[in-house]
């Protein structure tokens, strides 16, 4: 199946629709009000362009180091020539190369122009004075600098609000990702929206004195993209310490090979139904895929034993949440994992191990663990028993709602 085949229609038709209606606001935006071709559009241009190569990827979407750029160029010449140089930013090399699929860049298209026509707007009918008039580019009196922060802040505002609610639709209908667990995430991003559409403002200002200064602003925004690419660096080598642990694991227990990837994927499933962000989900994640990882303090013929464990052996097994979580605790990079890996066996009626905690005293990231770990356990074979059926533990997991599971958790699950 190729990737053009998996897109819904729908959503198709939606971004051939999205990315037409934005040609034709452009044409009639152009036709109103055309901007003057200056020396500093064409430098703006040239240099949003070639940003989008640069993009940072986050989990769910991405920042483009354009922002700024077309907040430079709503201010320098108006919203015609925002949406102008937003919509040229609508692909890059790398999605040239990779053939990205024309209904996507269409939507891409669409989504960044009408995202900066909309801010352009806002900016116009909050007193925003465009620099370049006639083709003469004035920068601002210091008296009109206040009056020009506000417009920008709220445009920069409405253009980021249009184009979140534009990505978290394509997230949705493309990746079947929650809409809100999307929003959520972005929205954490909207103070550095705003101080990049406030140096914008600088941009078009300075440029406005003197296009020759604005390779000043190169650097900051590639220092500020190289101390990212930094931590995600980090984070590589942080996730390849959590593979290299659970490998461990399961060197020790072939039974249980898989299973933490795939409690991992229901609670990332979980999670989307409960509208969590991405940190929040990132956070259940690595939690699961660490859960067991106290095992490893046990006896391989112990978490193999083919008949039911005494007394003695079930004690040692149940001390493996609390062995895990101290584990976890001596490694800075993980520690904040440790609580959820040490109560992923605690119930909500208290009844559960190590510490027997009760309803809320448990936290979301364990209850979410809790199920997701116990429908994965009771659909596995192990060495003591057959695996069950779908039916037959989703039955038990209604059974356990209220008691062992929260209920909450258990509806969103089997939704």
């Amino acid at each position: 199946m190729t990737e053009v085949s998996r897109i819904p229609r729908s959503f198709v038709a939606v971004a051939m629709l999205l990315a037409t209606s934005a040609a034709v606001l452009l044409a009639a935006q152009w036709g109103r009000t055309p901007p003057a071709l200056t020396s500093q559009l064409l430098l703006l241009a040239i240099a949003a362009v070639l940003s989008e190569s640069f993009a940072l990827s986050l989990p769910a979407f991405q920042v483009s180091l354009a922002f700024p750029l077309v907040v430079a160029t709503i201010v320098l010449s108006g919203p015609t020539a925002g949406g102008i140089v937003a919509g040229l930013t609508f692909t890059s090399i790398q999605e040239i190369r990779q053939r990205k699929p024309f209904p996507l860049l269409a939507f891409n298209f669409g989504q960044l122009v009408t995202s900066a026509l909309a801010g352009g707007y806002v900016f116009v009918a909050l007193g925003g004075r465009s620099l370049a008039d006639d083709g003469e580019v004035m920068p601002l009196a210091s008296s009109q600098l206040p009056a020009a922060v506000a417009a920008v802040l709220a445009a920069s505002i409405v253009l980021w609000g249009v184009n979140a609610a534009w990505t978290a639709y394509a997230a949705h209908a493309v990746h079947g990702l929650s809409t809100r667990a999307v929003l959520s995430s972005m929205l954490r991003h909207l103070p550095t929206q705003a101080a990049l559409a406030l140096m914008g403002l600088l941009m078009a200002q300075v440029i406005a004195i003197s296009p020759a200064a604005f390779p000043l602003f190169v650097f900051p925004l590639v220092l500020a993209r190289q101390v990212y690419q930094r931590y995600e660096s980090m984070r590589e080598i942080y996730l390849d310490t959590v593979r290299s642990l659970i490998g461990a694991l399961e060197a020790r227990d072939p039974y249980t090979r898989g299973h933490s990837e795939r409690v991992a994927d229901y609670a990332a499933m979980i999670c989307g139904q409960m509208g969590l962000d991405d940190r929040s989900t990132e956070r259940v994640v690595r939690s699961a895929l660490l859960h067991d990882i106290g095992k490893l303090a046990v006896a391989p013929q112990l978490l193999c034993k083919p008949g039911k464990l005494d007394v003695d052996e079930y004690e040692v097994m149940r001390r493996h949440p609390s062995v895990g979580a101290e584990m976890v605790s001596r490694f800075s990079p993980l520690r904040v994992l440790a609580s959820n890996v040490g109560a992923h066996h605690e119930r909500v009626d208290g009844q559960g191990y190590p510490s027997g905690l009760k309803g809320n005293a448990i936290s979301l990231d364990a209850r979410i663990l809790a199920v997701a770990d116990s429908f994965d356990a009771m659909t596995s074979k192990r060495a003591y028993r057959a695996a069950l059926t779908i039916d037959e533990a989703t039955d038990q997991l209604l059974a356990g709602s209220g008691s062992q599971f929260d209920s909450t958790v258990v509806d969103q699950f089997l939704r």
